[in-house]
């Protein structure tokens, strides 16, 4: 059997100068909140990362599905994406340890770094996978942004990858300040004198 802890060593290195900087904009975007709105992200400054960049949600099954999908995603890991399952045609270790760490990512804002060997009939390539959250205030839920990029330059002689092989993940701890942003979640159930629970009123006892 094999564990998932082999695969999240404690100082996993991110490789790609790419991821690197993504990380840096997002948390420069993000302030003292758990993830920035998708809104606020200055696409026109992310040029060369654009094509390999994705958007992924959680349907009604609680599943990842593709949202978005750039270009270089769609060379690496096929076409037509959106609307699909996340990673369906992998090896099942590989699609469900991505999906428990997108679902990670969506529920409580927890972003990864993993690096993969993406197989098709030719061989093996290396890529550094990455996901961030980031808020959708229309629909108060959040979304996995994610970053798939090539270590090697022989990313145009590849794909699409028809399996993948883990190498290596790790969660990149983060921590919100309580209180600087709003609930995604559903709003607290209130009392039978429209208080939320807990709530302390103003007041003291008779004597």
């Amino acid at each position: 059997m094999t564990s998932l802890s082999h695969y999240m060593p404690q100082r996993l290195p991110i490789r790609h100068e790419g991821t690197r900087r993504l990380f840096r904009l997002w948390e420069s975007l993000r302030g003292e909140r758990s993830a920035p709105d998708k809104d606020e992200l200055p696409l026109t400054d992310m040029g060369p990362l654009l094509p390999w960049l994705g958007l992924t949600e959680a349907d009604e099954r609680g599943r990842q599905v593709w949202r978005l999908a750039g270009s270089g995603l769609a060379m690496l890991i096929g076409a037509g994406l959106e609307g699909q399952e996340v990673f369906r045609r992998w090896e099942r270790f590989e699609r469900e340890t991505l999906q428990r760490m997108l679902g990670n990512v969506t529920t409580h804002a927890q972003p990864f770094v993993a690096q993969l060997a993406l197989r098709d009939e030719t061989g093996e390539l290396a890529v550094e996978l990455s996901a961030f959250p980031l808020r959708d205030p229309l629909m108060r839920t959040r979304l996995a942004l994610l970053l798939m990029l090539p270590l090697t330059n022989e990313a145009v002689l590849f794909g699409p990858a028809e399996d993948a092989r883990l190498l290596g993940l790790r969660t990149i701890w983060t921590t919100p300040i309580p209180g600087v942003e709003g609930s995604l979640t559903a709003p607290r159930p209130k009392g039978a004198h429209g208080f939320a629970p807990f709530t302390v009123i103003p007041g003291g006892r008779r004597d």
